[in-house]
């Protein structure tokens, strides 16, 4: 990962969120830690998202970088692919924050699917009861 300690790779999955026919990956970080304007870090987690080329199989550069919003929300420690939840041909996932929420006690994020892959912002946040 592009940060130590930010246990990159501790919850994976493949699905196709682009609807191009080949399985895309998305990779979380729940530690990553972000550089706000105080210069203070803050753990916020992250997932990367790497769309496979067209043509070969080298996974390069994330195509887009979803950050956490809350701090120690550990956004990113699990990954789930939900198919396509809102019919619109593509699939959709959902990202776990399990101390994430207004209480602390977990929330789920949905992002859906798109011919460029995922959307940037939530479509849904649940939050744990």
């Amino acid at each position: 990962g592009e940060q130590m300690a930010s246990y990159f790779g501790h919850s994976v999955t493949v699905t196709d969120v682009n609807g191009d026919g080949r399985h895309d990956l998305l990779v979380g970080a729940p530690l990553y830690m972000e550089s706000r304007t105080d210069h203070k870090l803050a753990e916020v987690g992250r997932v990367y998202l790497f769309l496979q080329p067209r043509g070969h199989h080298v996974l390069g550069t994330p195509s887009l970088l979803l950050t956490g919003t809350q701090l120690y929300g550990r956004f990113g420690s699990a990954i789930a692919p939900l198919g396509d939840l809102d019919r619109d041909g593509y699939n959709d996932v959902a990202v776990a924050a399990p101390y994430g929420g207004p209480s602390g006690r977990g929330q789920v994020l949905v992002f859906l699917g798109g011919s460029e892959g995922l959307s940037s912002r939530p479509s849904q946040i649940l939050d744990s009861p």
